[in-house]
């Protein structure tokens, strides 16, 4: 049945799906889609028209780490859903600015997104998003190859962050770049920022002194 009383979770793990099959599940119209390591083949053109005109209105979540799917899929999904899908990760994905901008264009009450070791996406693509989800609360862009100018700008434009993950920022994170995130984020609670050599135990300080509610810090191999 196509009932969306029946469809609140569709997840997945390791299947191998073509467009047709994929686009079906879509028709569904599920609040949650959790697929991990999935592979969905072909092109996303190929789907029939009344997939086309589907509208995904109740999607809240979207959650697909480590999937083999293109830019074409991910900015159908994202553009056919409503303004209220709030989670999003897309861990480990080989896709594009071209999927960060849609999320940017389609996403303004986002409240998290991982971000984590997507090697193809640029500063241009995060920022897209950081301008206009400002009430993202949870952000997680380690070990995707941001610049320090990049890391300087987002670390200043999302004051309701209560979790961030800056991890393998190498030598891109400084110390004033955790007195700007932490003058600015005063909620936040959970700061991650291993593998970012450039830190000195100012940083500590900055944590200390601006971040009242923090109750975890991770920083494995600052040295």
């Amino acid at each position: 049945t196509l009932d969306p009383s029946f469809w609140n979770l569709i997840s997945l793990y390791e299947r191998v799906m073509d467009s047709l099959t994929f686009n079906g599940l879509l028709q569904c119209n599920p609040r949650v889609i959790r697929a991990v390591a999935c592979v969905v083949s072909g092109p996303a053109v190929d789907m029939p028209l009344f997939m086309q005109t589907m509208s995904l209105t109740r999607l809240r979540a979207l959650s697909i780490p480590n999937c083999d799917i293109t830019d074409d899929h991910l900015v159908y999904i994202i553009s056919h859903a409503s303004s209220q899908l709030i989670h999003i990760d897309l861990t480990g994905l080989a896709v594009t600015d071209r999927v960060l901008r849609c999320i940017a264009a389609t996403c303004p009450d986002l409240a998290q997104l991982n971000l984590r070791m997507m090697t193809r996406i640029t500063n241009d693509g995060v920022l897209a998003i950081v301008r206009s989800c400002r009430k993202l609360k949870i952000l997680n862009v380690a070990w995707s190859g941001l610049t320090g100018a990049c890391i300087r700008e987002l670390v200043t434009l999302l004051p309701e962050l209560v979790e961030v993950d800056l991890s393998g920022s190498g030598d891109n994170l400084t110390d004033d770049d955790i007195l700007a995130l932490t003058v600015t984020c005063k909620k936040l609670q959970v700061i991650e920022i291993s593998d970012c050599y450039a830190l000195t135990d100012s940083a500590v300080q900055h944590m200390i002194d601006n971040c009242a509610h923090l109750f975890a810090v991770s920083m494995s191999r600052c040295h």
